[in-house]
């Protein structure tokens, strides 16, 4: 899907995007936040393929990974008496675990968290590689207090796409389907492999 259309898709509240916050973020990230997230994030500063997981389906990025919010980028507090995305903002992995009751201990501070799905899957971009990178969580896999290991031997998946190439993958339930090595070109145009 092209940008456009992913921000199309989704529902649920606009929020404006603000800049203070969209600064902050890249502090605790210590590195910038690719052009092509900070793009989308002009044309839809977060939002849900279906707010309340039932009026229509989650986005999917090859078989097994799918997503349901875009976070926003926004330093206003949550408010859960509303279903609103103002809920669910993009912050770092560390910020995630510190309020989820995760360890963030051994976790860089340059993944952050995007979206995810109802299952409470996450997917971050990792920084540190050149243009960001999207990874899946499994976020019954994450690290905590008795694991000294980041990035996890499980629970993890690099699906080796740029935030661009991870919207271009995305698609509905029912569209057809990807023609066969589609991912693997997109991974191939920045010399990627999953794993």
């Amino acid at each position: 899907m092209t940008p456009e259309a992913v921000a199309d898709y989704l529902l649920g509240d606009r929020i404006a995007l603000d800049p203070a916050a969209l600064a902050l973020l890249e502090r605790q990230a210590g590195l910038a936040l690719p052009q092509d997230y900070m793009a989308f994030l002009g044309l839809r500063n977060g939002g849900f393929t279906s707010p309340t997981a039932t009026e229509q389906p989650a986005l999917w990025c090859g078989p097994n990974t799918r997503i349901e919010q875009f976070y926003c980028v926004t330093n206003d507090a949550p408010d859960w008496n509303l279903t609103t995305i103002r809920n669910y903002r993009a912050m770092t992995l560390r910020e995630w675990l510190a309020e989820t009751g995760g360890d963030p201990a051994h976790v860089p501070a340059h993944w952050i968290v995007f979206g995810g799905n109802w299952d409470g899957d996450q997917l971050a971009l990792d920084l540190s590689v050149e243009g960001g990178e999207v990874v899946w969580f499994d976020h019954e896999l994450l690290p905590n207090e008795d694991d000294n290991n980041f990035p996890p031997d499980d629970g993890m998946e690099r699906l080796g796409l740029t935030f661009g190439q991870f919207l271009a993958a995305l698609a509905p339930p029912g569209s057809p389907a990807p023609k066969d090595g589609f991912l693997d070109r997109l991974r191939g145009l920045i010399g990627r492999r999953p794993g």
